[in-house]
Formats: structure tokens, sequence, C-alpha cells
């Protein structure tokens, strides 16, 4: 299940941290496939993390705020820096309505807000 049972990457996240294989697979079936904009991070065919951009609606629906989840393990190796950067440039080109993306940071894990 990779990052989506660690505690420390979940609490961070809008869900809880899955206890069971059941749990993540049904999260995945009922939340990330039919999600409108989520890429997987992956590492030799392994999934460690996930990009997601959350668009928003009715008159605000020119912004959309973006997400992610990395794996504890690969914390501080620029991937999830990489994955972003990706994220941000694709999300123009499939969501033509979107003209500005945001993004909130946990104010507790400094090491985020380095611009």
């Amino acid at each position: 299940m990779g990052c989506i049972n660690i505690a420390k990457v979940t609490r961070n996240l809008r869900w809880n941290t899955f206890t069971s294989k059941e749990e993540a697979l049904a999260y995945i079936k009922d939340v990330c496939i039919p999600h409108p904009w989520r890429r997987s991070i992956c590492i030799d065919d392994h999934f460690i993390g996930f990009v997601s951009i959350f668009p928003a609606s009715g008159n605000d629906r020119c912004r959309a705020d973006i997400g992610y989840g990395l794996a504890v393990n690969y914390w501080g190796h620029g991937i999830a820096t990489e994955a972003v950067k990706i994220a941000v440039s694709q999300v123009f080109v499939d969501l033509l309505e979107v003209l500005r993306l945001q993004a909130y940071v946990n104010v507790e894990m400094r090491h985020l807000k380095r611009f």
C-alpha cells in the first residue's frame, strides 16, 4: 500500500490512514480512479506517491488546488518537487479553464516553505 498506509504521510492529507488492503482498494476505486486529475508517482513500477489537482467549480472554475503525497523513505530527494513541476506544466494543457493553481502548506512542515 506504499505511502497510503503510513500515518506520517496521511496526517497531512484528506483521508485517514488505511488499516487494510480492502480499504485502500476501495479508496482507489471510489476516489482515485474517478478523480478529474490525479497522477501516480512510481519508481520501478512501484507506487510511491501521487499528485492531484482539485479544480474548483462555478464562478471559481478558473482556479484549482494542487496536492501531493509521497512515501516517507523518498522524502528529501526532490521527487515530489519534480512531480509537481511536471504536473504544473501539464495541468494547464489538460484543464483549459484553470488559470490559477494554488497550494496550501502545512505550517508545521517548515522545509516545504523554501520560496
